[in-house]
């Protein structure tokens, strides 16, 4: 999100700057959510690859939060 590693980007303050925007509803979770689905290896259909659980989101942690 950020053009360089030298001025990152808060990714948390992000969506929440923007949470009247309907693109950022459940934004962190569907993100975790892909993120799961390819280290899992899963299949992409479409804009889901399954629902994960809440305890396998939380092994998902964004680096500089």
């Amino acid at each position: 999100m950020s053009n360089s590693r030298n001025d990152p980007i808060n990714i948390y303050s992000f969506v929440h700057k923007n949470q009247g925007d309907p693109a950022f509803k459940a934004f962190i979770l569907k993100l975790k959510d892909h993120i799961l689905g390819h280290l899992l290896q899963q299949n992409y259909e479409g804009d889901v690859y399954g629902t994960f659980m809440n305890e396998e989101q939380n092994t998902v942690c964004i680096a500089g939060e």
